[in-house]
C-alpha cells in the first residue's frame, strides 16, 4: 500500500516537474527567439554573446531535466503495472486456497452428516433391539 502510495507520489511529482520544465523550456526558447532577432543587428556585445550562450545552455539543461523526468515517469508507471500484476497474482492465489479450503469443509460436511445419519440408523436398530431384549425379559420373568 506504503509503496502504490510513493509510485502514485512519485508519478504526480514526476508529471508536476515536467509540467515546469517544459514552460521553462518554452519561456527560455522564447528569449532566444527574441536574443536572436537583436543578434542580427551588427551591434551586439559581448554581454549579448554571454547571454545568448547561457540562455541556450538553460535550455539544453532544462532539455535533459524534462528527458529524465519523462524517464522516471514512466519507470514510475512500470512499477504501478508491475505492483498490479503482483497484486492480481496474490488475489487469485488467495481465490484459490479459499476455494480449496470451502471444498474440504463441504467435503468433511458431508462425511459429519454420513456419520450422523449411521449413528441415528444404529440408534433406531440398537434401540429397538433393546425394546426386544427388554419384551423378552418381562415374559421371561412372568
Amino acid at each position: 500500500m506504503d509503496l502504490q502510495f510513493e509510485n502514485d507520489l512519485q508519478a504526480a511529482t514526476d508529471e508536476g516537474e515536467k509540467k515546469n520544465l517544459t514552460q521553462e523550456n518554452e519561456a527560455l526558447k522564447v528569449q532566444i527567439r527574441k536574443m536572436k532577432i537583436v543578434a542580427r543587428n551588427p551591434e551586439r556585445s559581448r554581454a549579448d554573446e554571454r547571454l545568448i550562450s547561457s540562455l541556450k545552455n538553460k535550455a539544453l539543461e532544462c532539455q535533459d531535466d524534462l528527458e529524465k523526468s519523462e524517464a522516471s515517469l514512466v519507470k514510475a508507471w512500470a512499477q504501478l503495472a508491475e505492483n498490479a500484476k503482483g497484486r492480481t497474482q496474490f488475489v487469485q492465489q488467495l481465490k484459490r486456497k479459499y476455494e480449496g479450503t470451502i471444498t474440504s469443509l463441504r467435503r468433511k460436511v458431508t462425511t459429519l452428516e454420513n456419520e450422523a445419519a449411521k449413528q441415528a440408523k444404529d440408534f433406531k436398530v440398537n434401540r429397538e433391539d433393546y425394546y426386544n431384549l427388554m419384551a423378552q425379559m418381562e415374559e421371561g420373568i412372568k
